[in-house]
């Protein structure tokens, strides 16, 4: 028996075999059928690239049944069971939700559904982090949508909380840095450079005792702020003990007075503390009627000698 098979039969085969390929837009390259005797690693990557619009084709293809798809199960819903209550659990931008729904109140005949695969739809990983990385950086796309559409899961809101938080504690510790740094400065004007030096070792003991960042800092300052008190109170109760007040040695009697008993720097002005005659002239005033005066008593403690 012949076994000859004719020459038309080879060359319609080919025919039919590009027109599935053009049809389901599979590119010859992933195949190894290349038209080409040197081709690099970026002439492969331009000759698969139709293969990212046959994604894309079949996600607009999707995107159509599923929305028409939700739109009639929205309509059964409110149809079939109008007042029963629903849950709807999922996830989204790698965060977990839930809500309840009732058909004959949240729908009210709005059947409508829009599905959307992002922006990035088709595209190869690496080209959809270089345009979303272009469109945030000019100012077209906000943060949180450049992070819900990033190509693997994630929660959008719980990362922005974890960057600022990251960026603030960031800003403390730069702060305090700059300020550990000026203590040379402050020191050779003259200043408490000590203080500072020592918020500085507050701030490390409390880290190495497992604290956070914020949590050692503030806590340095508060100590810094009991050191200060604590040197407040010891000046002024030096300050009395050397003045003769209260918890002081001296008492009433050792106050300094002059020969006819009169404090010094208060020589010829009235006793008792009243006010002067200027004073009591400087207070006149009125509508031109009756002038009204008024005094004052003025108290001034001597000075010890």
């Amino acid at each position: 028996m012949s076994l000859e098979v004719p020459r038309d039969a080879f060359a319609q085969s080919e025919v039919l075999d590009q027109e599935l390929r053009t049809g389901s837009r599979y590119p010859n390259a992933r195949t190894g059928e290349l038209n080409a005797s040197v081709v690099t690693g970026k002439g492969i990557e331009a000759l698969l690239g139709s293969f990212d619009s046959q994604v894309h084709a079949a996600q607009v293809i999707f995107q159509e049944m599923l929305e028409y798809t939700t739109s009639i199960c929205f309509e059964m819903d409110e149809v079939w069971w109008p007042n029963i209550t629903k849950t709807v659990t999922g996830v989204t931008a790698g965060g977990s939700y839930e809500f309840t729904y009732v058909p004959s109140k949240d729908i009210k005949g709005k059947y409508g559904c829009q599905v959307t695969y992002g922006f990035a739809t088709g595209l190869k990983p690496t080209q959809a982090y270089i345009t979303i990385l272009q469109l945030a950086g000019a100012g077209f796309l906000a943060k949180t949508t450049a992070m819900e559409n990033l190509p693997f899961g994630l929660d959008a809101v719980q990362e922005e909380r974890q960057i600022n938080l990251e960026a603030t504690r960031e800003a403390l510790k730069q702060g305090l840095f700059a300020l550990v740094q000026s203590s040379g400065q402050i020191a050779a004007s003259g200043g408490d450079a000590l203080s500072i030096i020592q918020l500085g070792v507050d701030t490390i003991k409390g880290m190495e005792s497992g604290q956070t960042v914020e949590v050692a800092i503030q806590g340095a300052y508060q100590l810094q702020k009991q050191r200060q008190e604590q040197a407040a109170q010891e000046a002024a109760q030096q300050q009395d003990a050397a003045g003769g007040g209260p918890g002081g040695s001296g008492g009433p009697s050792d106050l300094g007075s002059g020969a006819d008993g009169v404090a010094p720097g208060q020589a010829g002005l009235p006793p008792g503390g009243l006010p002067t005659v200027e004073n009591l002239v400087a207070g006149f005033r009125g509508n031109g009627n009756l002038p009204v005066s008024q005094a004052t008593v003025q108290r001034r403690v001597p000075t010890g000698t």
